[in-house]
């Protein structure tokens, strides 16, 4: 291609054609902004697919710690149904001086409730925009 746009271009030169010279020029810079628009539309494409990618592996680790905090959440409320019955059960004692120390500990132990959601990869992502 590029043999035969040289060939032109010096058989226009030669004849001292200076509208077909011209019109070769304007052909050359069309091919040239054709290139161009290909290679954006390119690189466009691969930024699209780096951000999907980017976006389902965030999903995924968003995923993963929903789980695990579903777990552990899980966990906290059989917890506290065994911490409730136990105290229920001691309250429902008559006599305090007939319930073990392990009663008593566990009527006077408050119930911890604190609980957060794992946000990590949320962060990373407001971070990232």
């Amino acid at each position: 291609m590029i043999k035969f746009l040289r060939k032109i271009r010096q058989e226009l030169l030669t004849e001292n054609k200076f509208s077909k010279s011209l019109l070769y020029a304007t052909g050359k810079i069309v091919i040239v902004v054709i290139g161009i628009m290909i290679a954006l539309k390119l690189n466009t494409a691969k930024e699209n697919k780096k951000n999907c990618e980017l976006s389902y592996k965030y999903l995924t680790e968003m995923r993963t710690e929903f789980q695990n905090d579903l777990f552990y959440l899980d966990v906290r409320i059989r917890e506290l149904n065994i911490s409730i019955n136990n105290l229920e059960a001691a309250l429902r004692t008559k006599n305090l001086d007939a319930l073990p120390l392990d009663g008593i500990n566990i009527i006077l132990h408050p119930i911890n409730l604190d609980f957060a959601i794992s946000a990590l990869t949320f962060s990373k992502m407001k971070n990232l925009g």
